[in-house]
């Protein structure tokens, strides 16, 4: 009996692929909504997020040169601060960024490689290769407080009812990031579990 057919890589998966080889011997780690389909999430990705520290970010940044749409900066938003930057590869956006911290309703969560998030980081292979991806519960967090993501916020808290979540991490996260007793409330809620 022949293999099956290999499906054709999406655009955003031979762009992790390139990625990941140009970026070998660097720590860095991919979030958002890669790393929460790599975890089992089902929904469409159309980029790639690459955390780091400032220092890798820009390392990161000169590995990718030839694919730059925006050069590494510090830049800040009303939600996002963080050294930043774009590139496009293979049709997909790739943004790297260097001491990440997001905030909003009243909070501000950091992704900085000191924090509890780096320190909880899962691996999975891809292409052969290890890579770190930034886990569910803090990618819950995290898109409870941007503006407009409330929906991958529930969608990423029904995947871990079903499939499992750290409870642990989720208390460490919102006690060490200090976030407000209606947003705590509305984490376990949404998991279904008491904080």
């Amino acid at each position: 009996m022949a293999d099956a057919p290999k499906l054709a890589a999406t655009a955003w998966q031979r762009a992790l692929s390139l990625v990941v080889d140009k970026l070998a011997g660097l720590a860095w780690a991919l979030a958002g909504s890669a790393a929460s389909s790599l975890q089992g999430l089902a929904l469409e990705v159309h980029d790639l997020d690459i955390l780091a520290d400032a220092k890798t970010a820009y390392r990161i940044a000169a590995q990718l040169e030839e694919f730059v749409t925006l050069p590494m900066a510090w830049r800040e938003t009303e939600q996002f601060i963080s050294h930043f930057g774009r590139f496009f590869i293979e049709g997909t956006v790739v943004e790297v960024m260097g001491n990440l911290s997001i905030r909003g309703r009243g909070c501000i969560i950091s992704f900085h490689p000191s924090s509890l998030i780096w320190k909880n980081l899962k691996e999975v292979s891809f292409d052969g290769h290890p890579l770190r991806l930034v886990p569910l519960e803090a990618q819950l967090v995290a898109n409870l407080i941007v503006e407009g993501k409330g929906e991958r916020a529930r969608a990423i808290a029904a995947y871990l009812k079903g499939h499992g979540c750290d409870v642990e991490l989720i208390r460490g996260l919102v006690i060490g990031q200090g976030l407000e007793s209606v947003l705590s409330e509305e984490i376990w809620g949404l998991l279904g579990e008491t904080g």
